[in-house]
């Protein structure tokens, strides 16, 4: 709790607004008010319990190491009459990144309504992401899923992998898909990331959720 503590100290008064990714997490840990989850009801804002210390961790080291994520609806339909389609955007900055060295795993899902299921719309990933040293890892073949999709979304792009900053060490990755919002009204992009898979330990993760 001790580290915690400290890596609130940096963040609270960087958290200007709730909906950044420090907002996020201080109304999610220990001391927040939870107020996000208790708005919208959904899972990824839940505050974590005693027990998910590991995960609450690991998105700190995101927040204070610079992992970044973006996502969210564009309201296409609003005043054009197309309300059946929508354009989902989602960015993922992964900060100092080498690519001999580091890994990472990306997926950004769409969160059924009306009968449609969960879907994975995309996905990505860089080398290979060790085992995290604090969780029970337990290995199974993914289900493929057999869905038509084309009623569900269509128009996937993502965008080949760029390098930005100043020196070049942030490595971005862009995804633009159109949803139908008549089965889907939220989305949610998650994220792991190790810099250096020498030590696996600094290992940082992100988690953000959207609804239309």
């Amino acid at each position: 709790m001790l580290l915690i503590a400290a890596g609130v100290a940096m963040l609270y008064f960087a958290a200007k607004a709730e909906d950044t990714q420090a907002g996020i997490w201080l109304d999610r840990c220990y001391w927040g008010k939870g107020k996000r989850f208790a708005r919208g009801q959904n899972l990824a804002d839940r505050p974590w319990s005693n027990a998910e210390v590991d995960d609450e961790l690991k998105q700190l080291n995101g927040v204070i190491l610079g992992l970044r994520g973006e996502t969210g609806f564009n309201d296409d339909g609003w005043g054009f009459g197309d309300w059946t389609w929508d354009t989902v955007k989602a960015k993922i900055s992964f900060p100092y990144f080498d690519a001999q060295h580091a890994a990472y795993e990306w997926q950004l899902r769409a969160l059924g309504r009306r009968g449609a299921p969960n879907l994975t719309l995309a996905r990505g990933s860089h080398g290979i992401l060790p085992d995290d040293p604090s969780a029970i890892v337990v290995r199974a073949k993914a289900r493929a899923q057999n869905i038509d999709h084309t009623k569900y979304y269509r128009n996937l792009v993502i965008s080949p992998p760029r390098a930005e900053g100043k020196d070049g060490s942030m490595r971005v990755v862009e995804v633009k898909v159109e949803v139908n919002v008549g089965y889907f009204q939220d989305v949610k992009l998650t994220a792991e990331y190790v810099p250096d898979t020498l030590d696996a330990r600094g290992r940082a993760s992100l988690a953000l959720s959207e609804s239309d």
